[in-house]
């Protein structure tokens, strides 16, 4: 009978908890370190989500054109590239514009709120018997509204920054391409690939429920920004056609808002 060492089962609990003290002591460093390990690995996580939107475009070619890989991805990419041109060359010029157009002539837009609240809002019945002309005074109502530019402002500045830490420079962006192209040109040896890490690590019935959970998972996505993109699109083009024909204010931007907010769920267009 061989001689076990005392208390030896509770080694792995104590080095766990030197890890975990470690961690919490030291969580200035851990915080920058897992910092550093993101960023070196954005352009996989751009060439990931890069692969996930054209791989539908991908596939409906093949199996339309019954294609080789090669001409499927160079179409697909050649959609990916011309979408992205169109955004950038046409669409967000002219929303530019507009909002230029909107911080020119937002003190017309105050003024004529302003008067709309106080001698409309404020003279109506249900507006006074419900005691609001109280809490929602000419002068709180006239500060919100002055308010307005700097909201606008701090608006765009967050979008912008936004935009800049998303794509993390050209070459973070470029990078991602290449990955993204490796991925959908050998699609298949990688499913083959998380298939076996999936059996190595687990066993079979565990291996099953996890690769049955990124299938559901995939499915799922797939199948929302798909179709929450198309129909986005649909909906933002339908206002931009009604807004032109009535000749209105700010068509472009008025339809990206509507697009863009009909992605988030249950809000629906604004």
């Amino acid at each position: 009978m061989k001689k076990k060492i005392p208390y030896f089962e509770l080694l792995p609990i104590i080095v766990i908890t030197i890890l975990l003290y470690k961690v919490i002591t030291e969580i200035e460093h851990v915080g920058s370190f897992i910092y550093y390990i993101l960023k070196m690995l954005k352009s996989l996580f751009w060439g990931i989500g890069i692969a996930f939107v054209i791989n539908p475009i991908m596939k409906l070619i093949e199996k339309k054109l019954k294609s080789k890989r090669v001409i499927s991805i160079t179409i697909s990419y050649i959609v990916f590239f011309g979408v992205l041109i169109a955004i950038t060359t046409v669409i967000l010029p002219k929303m530019a514009k507009n909002i230029a157009e909107l911080l020119k002539n937002i003190d017309i837009y105050q003024r004529g709120l302003m008067n709309y609240y106080e001698n409309t809002i404020l003279k109506e019945k249900w507006f006074i018997s419900l005691g609001l002309d109280k809490y929602l005074s000419v002068q709180k109502i006239t500060d919100y509204i002055l308010n307005i530019p700097d909201a606008i402002n701090s608006s765009i500045e967050g979008i912008i920054l936004f935009v800049k830490k998303l794509f993390g420079g050209i070459f973070t962006f470029i990078v991602g391409v290449m990955f993204s192209l490796y991925i959908l040109a050998d699609k298949e040896r990688f499913k083959n690939e998380i298939k076996r890490i999936s059996y190595a690590l687990f066993n079979e019935k565990n291996a099953k429920s996890f690769l049955n959970f990124l299938i559901d998972v995939n499915n799922i996505f797939k199948k929302y920004i798909l179709g929450k993109t198309m129909d986005s699109a649909i909906i933002g083009f339908m206002c931009f056609v009604g807004l032109l024909v009535l000749n209105a204010p700010y068509k472009t931007l008025i339809a990206i808002i509507v697009g863009v907010t009909n992605m988030v769920p249950y809000l629906g267009p604004l």
